[in-house]
């Protein structure tokens, strides 16, 4: 903003001379930076139309918005499952990682979970129990 007003000599432009919509070039990066700055909101925001549910069979999570994202993780899908865990006991499961390329060959990664869980611990238990559960049916032990 003080860039816009700095080169509108700081004043109000008048839009009659060319020089008058100069100012107007700043605008396009106030705008990305009140995205930027928003971000978390819209996070927080998200946060509300998302849904966990897990079942004797998989891991689920919708992700409500303008359109719903179902993502479904089978037990051997869950390699690793370990939690992120706060103080208070809240916190994140995480249970696959998202691995992928840009076009620039430079690798990325992002964790894949429950994230935002109240009693962390819990749902990490009841995950780890249903694929343990999984496996046991998977490879019955013969005795």
């Amino acid at each position: 903003m003080f860039w816009i007003a700095g080169a509108s000599g700081f004043e109000i432009p008048r839009f009659n001379r060319g020089e008058d919509l100069f100012p107007l070039f700043g605008v396009p990066f106030l705008l990305i930076g009140f995205a930027m700055l928003s971000a978390p909101l819209w996070a927080y925001r998200n946060a509300f139309k998302t849904v966990y549910v897990l079942t004797d069979r998989r891991a689920i999570t919708f992700i409500g918005g303008w359109r719903m994202t179902i993502r479904s993780f089978l037990p051997r899908e869950l390699t690793v499952v370990y939690r992120k865990q706060a103080a208070d006991g809240s916190g994140d499961v995480i249970f696959n990682a998202k691995r992928w390329k840009d076009s620039e060959g430079t690798s990325h990664s992002e964790e894949v979970g429950f994230l935002g869980i109240a009693d962390v611990k819990r749902v990490e238990q009841q995950l780890k129990s249903m694929v343990d559960s999984h496996r046991r049916r998977a490879n019955p032990r013969t005795e």
